[in-house]
């Protein structure tokens, strides 16, 4: 848009006016309008990028609880996994080596 509004002004002011330019060449009046536009458009750019920013970092945040919040829930697998390795698994060996024993003494009779 902002190149088709120069690239008018320029053509308006040197081909159709002639003479009667109300704008000549170094294009004074353009370059204010320029600088206007630029003034006005720098603080919405920064507030929009502001606005960004605490979104980013809301989600951030959002991340971080999520991961945590995933940890906790892991860690309190490994430590149930540990409780069955440590306590469950000696009886569960003990049970299935009876079992065999038992298996095998009614195989030879």
């Amino acid at each position: 848009v902002s190149l088709g509004f120069m690239l008018l002004w320029v053509l308006v002011n040197s081909l159709m006016l002639g003479a009667r330019t109300f704008d000549p060449f170094p294009y004074v009046l353009l370059n204010l309008v320029l600088a206007v536009i630029t003034g006005m458009q720098a603080p919405l750019i920064m507030m929009s990028q502001n606005r960004q920013g605490d979104k980013d970092r809301l989600r951030a945040d959002l991340d971080y609880q999520v991961n945590l919040k995933n940890e906790l829930a892991l860690a309190e697998v490994m430590r149930r996994l540990d409780v069955l390795e440590s306590e469950r698994l000696p009886l569960l060996f003990a049970e299935q080596n009876a079992r065999l024993r038992e298996q095998m003494g009614n195989g030879k009779q």
